[in-house]
């Protein structure tokens, strides 16, 4: 992987998808151009230690497209880096701290939130002073087509709560939302 990216020196935002070799990532400082950078499905990749390394990296994504399967070892790493939006989409934190992120540049931040009890949540959206991301709603919102063409929105929240269907659960969804929002601001002050 090193050898292959220091050809790709002026690029700007690189994509990689599905490589069951790759064990660590290369030291990116001499990667200056580099502000994207998405790794998707690398089963073996479990450090993202080398991402304070890439001097003008602002967007980082990483996990799964398939199953969300991946497992790193911690995020602390994104704390020292310039990274400003990220996302994971991977099954496991081992360190399970999320809230070094709060620590970081980071302003968008992108997490599956049915992997988080609400409580959890809240308390990392109000260790923010702002951020924007999925984890600014408590449920992740997902629509289904049916094959006679009824479409169904369903909104799957925290863990342990049981999901809603958009149109009909609409008042328990605003006191879910409404609850959530109140614990929100109990953490900020």
């Amino acid at each position: 992987l090193c050898r292959k990216f220091n050809l790709c020196l002026r690029k700007k935002f690189v994509y990689y998808f599905f490589n069951q070799r790759v064990l660590r990532l290369w030291d990116m400082k001499d990667n200056e151009s580099l502000t994207g950078l998405s790794i998707y499905d690398f089963s073996k990749l479990h450090s993202i230690d080398e991402i304070a390394t890439a001097p003008n990296l602002k967007k980082f994504v990483i996990g799964n497209e398939v199953w969300e399967k991946s497992s790193i070892e911690s995020l602390k790493p994104l704390v020292n880096s310039s990274v400003t939006s990220f996302s994971w989409w991977g099954e496991k934190v081992l360190d399970n701290d999320f809230m070094c992120l709060t620590e970081s540049k980071i302003c968008e931040l992108n997490l599956n939130v049915c992997r988080f009890k609400m409580d959890e949540l809240a308390r990392l959206v109000a260790g923010f002073s702002q951020v924007k991301g999925s984890i600014t709603k408590p449920y992740r919102e997902i629509s289904w087509t049916e094959a006679d063409g009824t479409r169904t929105t369903y909104l799957f929240p925290c863990k342990g709560k049981k999901r809603f269907v958009k149109g009909k659960d609409d008042e328990k969804l605003a006191a879910y939302v409404a609850e959530f929002e109140r614990l929100v601001e109990k953490y900020r002050s």
